[in-house]
C-alpha cells in the first residue's frame, strides 16, 4: 500500500500513530533493508488529505536528516 490509500487507511482504522521508512530498494515492492523510521502522531481532526500533507513535509525533511546520518556514518548500509 503506497501514496493516499496509506493515510485512507491510517484514518479509517483510527489509527492514533502513522509513520515513514525509508528503506534501500530492491527487486521487491517494499522489501528492501529498512534504514530509518520514525512516527508521526495522528491528529484527532486529521483526514487523510490533512495527513498526508503534514506526512509529506516530515518525509522531505526526514529524508535529507538520513542522507546526513549515511554520509556521517551514522547509519551504515
Amino acid at each position: 500500500m503506497y501514496g493516499k490509500n496509506v493515510h485512507e487507511a491510517v484514518i479509517q482504522n483510527k489509527d492514533k500513530i502513522t509513520g515513514i521508512t525509508i528503506h534501500l530498494v530492491d527487486d521487491e515492492y517494499d522489501t528492501g533493508k529498512i534504514i530509518n523510521q520514525c512516527s508521526i502522531n495522528v491528529l484527532e481532526n486529521d483526514s487523510a488529505e490533512s495527513l498526508g500533507k503534514r506526512v509529506l513535509v516530515e518525509e522531505h525533511k526526514f529524508l535529507v536528516e538520513t542522507l546526513v546520518k549515511i554520509s556521517n556514518n551514522d547509519i551504515v548500509i
